[in-house]
C-alpha cells in the first residue's frame, strides 16, 4: 500500500527546439494522495502554494513507487493540507462498476 502524504514528481524538459533549444529544465510538480487501494492509486496535483487543485490523476502503485518521491511533512501541516484536500476529492467511479443491463 501507498504511504498517505505530498509526493513530488519530477520531469526533465528540454525547452524550445532545434537551434532555439535552451537546454535541459527540470519541473518538480507535487502531489497528494487522496486514496490507495492496492490496485490503484488517486493523486491530486498541488498549486506552487501548495493548494490542492482539483486535478486527479489515477495512477498504478507500481508507478508511485518508480516516478514519485515521498515527501515528508509535519503532523500539524498535514492534518490542515489532509482537510483541504478531502473538501476538493471527488472521486471518479472505479472499472470494477458491474456492465449496464442488456434489454430484453
Amino acid at each position: 500500500m501507498i504511504e498517505e502524504g505530498v509526493y513530488v514528481l519530477k520531469a526533465t524538459l528540454q525547452a524550445g527546439t532545434g537551434h532555439t533549444a535552451k537546454g535541459r529544465e527540470t519541473h518538480r510538480s507535487l502531489w497528494v494522495v487522496c486514496a490507495a487501494t492496492e490496485t490503484a492509486v488517486d493523486l491530486m496535483l498541488l498549486d506552487d502554494k501548495g493548494a490542492p487543485t482539483g486535478l486527479v490523476e489515477t495512477v498504478s502503485p507500481e508507478e508511485v513507487r518508480a516516478r514519485y518521491q515521498h515527501r515528508p511533512l509535519s503532523a500539524d501541516t498535514w492534518a490542515r493540507l489532509q482537510a483541504k484536500v478531502r473538501a476538493a476529492y471527488r472521486p471518479r467511479p472505479r472499472d470494477s462498476a458491474p456492465p449496464p443491463a442488456v434489454p430484453a
